[in-house]
């Protein structure tokens, strides 16, 4: 009798195991296919902020010649998942463009002119350089720029 119990209590524990190990996976997935930047967008240990002395700035140049300064929040991201993006994608802080950098911004561009309900025509990725330990910006280098063709 004590036997059955305790291949039944381990059956049990082994499909409660078997079940939260698919559940994280799943959660991994369907972050991963939201934002392309699995893991830090699926788990909330990342949310928190960079302490980087770098921001990144992208503007996008929209009808009617609008110039509008991209919001992560418009799209569903935090800062730091957009600036983590557009590091792992684009461009390195110091302007080496990633391989494949037009085609994310292409991707991007489409992604905010969906949003905002206009057509993004050019975008424009710069990075503002803070000084150690302070929040005043000491330089700005303009890193990427995509145009519609």
């Amino acid at each position: 009798m004590m036997m059955q119990a305790n291949r039944w209590a381990f059956g049990t524990l082994s499909l409660l195991t078997v079940g939260w190990l698919a559940l994280q996976l799943v959660i991994g997935v369907t972050g991963m296919e939201a934002v392309k930047t699995w893991p830090v967008t699926s788990f909330k240990m990342f949310s928190g902020t960079s302490g980087a002395d770098f921001d990144y700035i992208v503007e996008g140049q929209v009808d009617g010649d609008e110039s509008v300064t991209l919001d992560a929040g418009v799209l569903g991201l935090t800062e730091l998942q957009l600036d983590g993006y557009l590091r792992r994608q684009v461009a390195e802080r110091d302007g080496e463009l990633r391989r494949g950098a037009s085609h994310h911004l292409a991707g991007l561009a489409s992604l905010w002119s969906r949003e905002l309900s206009m057509t993004v025509r050019e975008l424009v990725v710069r990075v503002e350089v803070r000084e150690a330990g302070t929040r005043r910006v000491s330089q700005v280098r303009e890193v990427a720029r995509w145009q519609a063709s």
